[in-house]
């Protein structure tokens, strides 16, 4: 079996974290966590990680934290998307977010802020004056490091309340995805990934009825129909038609979303933030195994977060039932002003759980 991407993960002054260190990954990885621990930061810094190439994932960042709009004042943009990825918001230090590869060597991404040249001032759309202390010539840079210790470097310019990237971005280093906890998939998304599994041919490789069948038992029958403009998954439940998935609830979205991109990241990593929503706990087992078989098929590596014990109670059965229980819980807790990791393995987890301890 082909071994996951990530071996490692090492972050520093990002978000919550001076500093943080996850020293062991398995294939599924599971973090926990009480609020405001920085459990969605992890999969924050390692998306910009998959990203390293594309310093645009800075603002796709913002959008998973609801931070849509960009428009509006410079100032304002700095302290919307840039401060608070800084520790603290010291945006003087340096972000950097490093993992160790399976393959042999590391990847890193650096953020910094630094004074471009001179430049006219700037104003925003709505016609103000930059605010103090954010001039038109400030930049956010990005050094990527590969495992050949190959170096490139990119820019963000915010001018005139745009955002400016030099140069062009190349394409990420390896497929991966981030599912957000805020921003469920669109039914054309789903309809776009559904449509890349079928030109590969890949879609064999998988029965999305059957694993669909655990949140719908009525399913029979899924197809992608232009519709409105646009191209949707619908399902049939035996009704005189079929009708598209968002009509059919929020876990059977969830289910074929998370499974349509472990599909279409493959030798990658899928985040997955909160990924119990919208499933009841009665088939989280079923569905810990269908990630488990997924995740196999297609050599994906799958980070996820979770608020809820039964979501960790059943991935640890889940798990159990196989020979190879490549999965980990990895518990983020708070020690004065630092986050520390704990992480737990088979028997350590099953221990914690028999003796009803807190793991969350």
């Amino acid at each position: 079996m082909d071994k996951p991407v990530l071996e490692s993960i090492h972050i520093q002054n990002f978000r919550c974290f001076e500093h943080l260190d996850i020293n062991r990954l398995a294939r599924i990885n599971l973090i926990a966590g009480r609020n405001s621990v920085g459990k969605t930061a992890v999969l924050e810094a390692i998306f910009l990680l998959l990203g390293a190439e594309n310093i645009g994932r800075v603002a796709k960042i913002g959008r998973f934290r609801g931070l849509g709009g960009r428009n509006g004042p410079v100032g304002d943009v700095l302290d919307l998307l840039w401060s608070p990825l800084f520790y603290q918001l010291r945006t003087a230090g340096r972000i950097e977010v490093a993992a160790d590869l399976s393959t042999g060597g590391e990847r890193k991404v650096e953020l910094t802020v630094a004074t471009a040249p001179s430049r006219p001032l700037a104003v925003g759309s709505d016609g103000e004056l930059l605010k103090p202390g954010a001039t038109a010539g400030q930049v956010l840079r990005q050094r990527f490091t590969d495992s050949n210790h190959d170096e490139s470097t990119f820019e963000v310019r915010l001018i005139g309340g745009e955002l400016h990237i030099q140069p062009v971005p190349s394409t990420q280093p390896f497929p991966g995805h981030f599912i957000s906890a805020r921003r469920p998939p669109s039914p054309e998304e789903l309809a776009a990934l559904f449509g890349q599994l079928v030109r590969s041919k890949r879609v064999r490789d998988l029965d999305l009825v059957k694993i669909l069948n655990i949140v719908e038992p009525r399913l029979t029958q899924l197809d992608v129909i232009p519709s409105g403009g646009a191209s949707m998954v619908y399902g049939d439940i035996g009704l005189k038609q079929m009708l598209p998935l968002s009509l059919l609830g929020d876990g059977i979205e969830r289910v074929i979303g998370v499974v349509l991109r472990i599909a279409n990241a493959p030798g990658g990593i899928v985040l997955i933030d909160e990924v119990e929503n919208g499933l009841h706990h009665s088939i989280l087992s079923d569905f810990w195994q269908v990630i488990d078989r997924a995740a196999q098929t297609f050599n994906t590596q799958v980070i996820a977060t979770t608020h809820s014990y039964e979501c960790i109670r059943e991935a640890h059965q889940a798990f159990s039932q196989n020979g190879d229980y490549d999965f980990l819980l990895h518990r983020l807790d708070r020690v004065g002003d630092q986050v520390e990791t704990v992480t737990y393995d088979q028997e350590a987890l099953g221990a914690a759980l028999k003796a009803e301890f807190e793991v969350r």
